[in-house]
């Protein structure tokens, strides 16, 4: 049986790590569950198993791209093993088109489409794996694909203006430096004193400190200049790397976390993943402990990630959702008012899923507000 590689936390939100020998990572997850541990990442542990080092992980762009063209050969009742022959045969991808082929290789294998995505967990979340494995069950794939090709578009759309949101008041920062560095070399002299006899005839400590600042500056605008190009493209360069690993990532949501707009921005994001991941699970019928576990894991925000954790641990005691989800404080009143309604009426599926679209057009509503005000502070 395959090894395979996890980081979980527990109740309390403390991170552990480590490996498991199961036939599938659900099985892991399982397992893990039964310690009272949510799962955040999974993939095998074994190089044979994980995805091929010239594979790259597939964008959000070729996963939409993939789940339209699978839905589409599910609704036309074609084979899929020979429809992602073809499909590999007319991509020029080079992310997707061997993923592709491993796939429809597994499937001539007699492998289910389910244990073949195992071997990508890179480009696969756990989420969707286990709505496809529960497709399967159920005999619903078709259904579960039109769901996830819906969601994809959906999660395509929202990133992008994210980061656009994210990215403009970054964008203005530069700008202004760059701004800035050119009223400093042009402005100020680079070898002659400025005369400021009138601010110190005034005796005033500040101003007369921030004279000697300014003619300081004036003497060393070349290495200021220079110094703050560096900073600058050193800033860049780091959140570049950091975007790039796991830690860093964690690291930069912890900042954005402590950013008061970036905040409740980033709030209201991992609130819609978690919302959809976990409608979609349900309505493919995947347990609701588990079902809860790889929602949150799927939000990308570690505070969520403990509250749900505390939330399976109620469920599995025998209460319901939305009264796990508001024992934990960290869902709003009106979401878990919401959710109760939708429980009470047997909708909860759809209740989520309208509590999904309503967390977007709130993150939509603040990016917009981000953008504005940082428009406004720099025409001010």
């Amino acid at each position: 049986m395959p090894n395979y590689r996890y980081r979980a936390v527990d109740r309390s939100g403390k991170p552990a790590e480590g490996t498991m020998t199961a036939e599938t990572s659900r099985e892991v997850i399982k397992a893990l569950e039964q310690q009272e541990l949510a799962v955040s990442a999974i993939e095998p542990a074994e190089g044979v198993s994980a995805i091929p080092l010239r594979e790259k992980k597939l964008t959000a762009d070729d996963l939409n791209l993939l789940n339209e063209q699978v839905h589409a050969i599910l609704k036309s009742g074609l084979p899929l093993s020979a429809s992602l022959q073809n499909l590999a045969d007319d991509i020029q991808n080079p992310r997707l088109r061997p993923v592709i082929n491993d796939l429809q290789q597994g499937l001539d294998r007699g492998e289910p489409l389910s244990d073949a995505l195992e071997r990508h967990p890179q480009s696969f979340s756990p989420v969707y794996r286990a709505l496809v494995g529960a497709g399967e069950q159920t005999g619903n794939l078709t259904g579960v694909f039109q769901t996830l090709t819906t969601y994809s578009a959906r999660s395509v759309e929202f990133k992008n203006r994210l980061q656009e949101t994210l990215a403009y008041p970054l964008f203005v920062f530069f700008v202004a430096l760059a701004v800035g560095m050119y009223f400093l070399l042009e402005l100020f002299p680079s070898s002659t004193p400025l005369d400021w006899g009138l601010w110190n005839e005034k005796k005033h400590e500040g101003l007369a400190s921030i004279a000697n600042l300014i003619e300081t500056i004036g003497y060393h605008r070349g290495a200021i200049a220079f110094t703050a190009l560096g900073a600058a493209l050193l800033l860049a360069g780091i959140m570049v790397a950091a975007r790039s690993t796991a830690a860093g990532q964690r690291a930069l949501q912890a900042l954005g976390m402590r950013t008061p707009v970036i905040r409740k921005l980033l709030y209201d994001a991992s609130i819609a993943r978690f919302s959809n991941a976990l409608g979609m699970l349900l309505a493919s019928r995947v347990p609701l402990p588990e079902s809860v576990s790889l929602a949150a894991a799927a939000a990308g925000n570690p505070r969520l990630l403990a509250a749900a954790n505390n939330a399976v641990a109620s469920i599995q005691a025998g209460h319901g959702l939305s009264e796990s989800l508001s024992a934990t404080r960290y869902f709003s009143n009106t979401y878990c008012w919401l959710l109760r309604n939708g429980e009470e009426r047997g909708a909860v599926e759809q209740a989520l899923l309208g509590l999904a679209e309503q967390a977007e057009r709130e993150a939509d509503k603040r990016s917009r507000s981000v953008v504005a005000c940082t428009g406004s502070s720099t025409t001010s």
